[in-house]
């Protein structure tokens, strides 16, 4: 009797535990990262590391349920991935450990800065092979991304081999300073022939945009003085790699830089834009923008919409003229 009492004990504290380690952990991923690692290396499999937010980023479960909690995804994770959940949730409580846990291993894979979900594919050897951060439109995208990253792995030989190749590479010194065909040192440096005088190479004439256009650009972009634009402001840090919208209206244009805002901002906190216009929902904009500011999306949105607006801060006010 007392050995069944004993074992039953044994029981429950084994189950508890295993409860508030995976109280948020999706089936058939790790939260252990540690132990993730070693069945990596044991499998030579990439590990992919999801940095999310389970009960407050609405973000991280739309891309859970649209995409992780896919046959397809989990499919091709069970055959090709190790599986790493880094949760951070704000209801849930989940022990301290984990948690510590957590924030070093997104401080050393993704930064401090950045917002969630991010997710960081690394190999058995903690070498970034690439990253996705927050959640595509169409969830297909986002395993055709990953077997992108998984695909561009280095393979063949040893495992070791496409890091430290033992066939075919040239002598290090020859590398650096090779004796034949290379011509003097000043020669290099200073070539006499067929080189454009140094300010040619550095302003060139033609088929270049000026250097200020992309910040400055003349088309649609209200004139500096106009009293609405503080330049002194934090939405100049705040970038977006890549934009994109299509004959969209101005209201849901907006509202997409704004629940974005959070993921590409330094300082993680995001802009609130508050609208004060009659017809949003007719007014469209179509914008293809690289690597853009927030601040100067705003000027283009309100340019070509007929909209004015004010920056205060991390606040953005959108009226009728």
């Amino acid at each position: 009797m007392k050995k069944l009492v004993l074992g039953t004990l044994a029981l429950c504290c084994c189950m508890t535990l295993f409860a508030a380690r995976g109280k948020t952990t999706p089936h058939g991923w790790y939260d252990d990262y540690d132990a993730a690692l070693r069945k990596a290396k044991e499998q030579d499999r990439p590990i992919l590391v999801l940095f999310t937010g389970s009960d407050w980023c609405g973000f991280c479960v739309k891309l859970r349920k649209n995409a992780l909690d896919k046959i397809n995804f989990k499919s091709f994770a069970s055959k090709h991935l190790i599986l790493v959940y880094a949760d951070n949730p704000k209801r849930t409580r989940l022990p301290q450990e984990l948690l510590e846990q957590n924030r070093m291993l997104r401080k050393k894979l993704a930064g401090s800065s950045g917002g969630v979900p991010c997710t960081v594919i690394i190999t058995p050897d903690e070498e970034e092979l690439g990253s996705i951060r927050g959640c595509p439109r169409n969830p297909d995208d986002y395993l055709k991304r990953v077997r992108e990253i998984v695909k561009s792995r280095p393979r063949g030989g040893a495992r070791g081999d496409f890091r430290k190749p033992e066939n075919n590479p040239p002598p290090r010194n020859d590398f650096r300073k090779p004796e034949n065909d290379t011509p003097p040192r000043n020669d290099f440096r200073k070539p006499e022939n067929d080189t454009p005088p140094r300010n040619d190479f550095r302003k060139p004439e033609n088929n270049t945009t000026p250097r200020n256009d992309v910040r400055k650009p003349e088309n649609d972009t209200p004139p500096r003085g106009d009293g609405r634009i503080n330049r002194r402001n934090p939405l100049a840090q705040i970038v977006f790699p890549r934009l994109s919208f299509s004959d969209t209206d101005v209201g849901s244009a907006l509202r997409q830089l704004e629940q974005r805002s959070k993921d590409y901002d330094p300082e993680y906190k995001g802009v609130e834009i508050r609208f004060d216009m009659t017809d949003r929902r007719t007014r469209r904009v179509t914008l293809n923008l690289t690597n853009a500011p927030l601040d100067e999306i705003i000027h283009r949105i309100c340019a070509r919409t007929g909209l004015g607006y004010r920056i205060d801060g991390r606040t953005i006010r959108v009226f009728d003229k």
